[in-house]
């Protein structure tokens, strides 16, 4: 997909930030706050992985589409999560943790991912964002085990 159109697949970020969090607002209202974060986290690395192994410029703005649709939602649902895991007085603190990640992400993820795939392929970068997706997924649903709190609805 070295395409000079290439840069269009990220065009639709806001559009997948204002269908996404909507969405998963008329889906998952009634389901606990575990069952929506590893949805969230499901609908990410599939689309993630099907770019990996994409080869046609139009499927790969939708399979980019699809791994965007969680974003806006999840730190919505990870915010609501962080909060009611720290202790009384310290959910700001416990929240602005959580959305430290997305800073992480773009000072050093981005730059290291834009150097791995000049030197590697783009590809890449999909299937870590996949196999993160997945090794998260993993995770949380064996602390999601320890957590009772994640019985109630979202």
């Amino acid at each position: 997909m070295q395409h000079p159109r290439s840069r269009t697949s990220h065009l639709g970020l806001r559009h997948r930030c204002l269908r996404g969090c909507p969405s998963v607002v008329l889906v998952a209202r009634k389901r606990p706050l575990h069952q929506i974060l590893l949805g969230l986290i499901v609908i990410y690395l599939t689309g993630n992985l099907l770019m990996a192994s994409c080869s046609d410029l139009h499927l790969g703005v939708l399979f980019r589409f699809i791994s965007g649709l969680p974003h806006g939602a999840y730190f919505g649902v990870g915010s609501i999560v962080a909060d009611r895991l720290a202790p009384r007085g310290k959910s700001t603190s416990a929240i602005a943790i959580m959305c430290s990640g997305m800073t992480v992400a773009n000072l050093i993820g981005i730059p290291a991912g834009t150097w791995l795939s000049d030197m590697v392929s783009w590809r890449v970068i999909f299937l870590f964002n996949g196999a993160w997706g997945i090794l998260t997924s993993s995770c949380s649903t064996v602390w999601f085990r320890e957590w009772n709190l994640f019985r109630t609805q979202g």
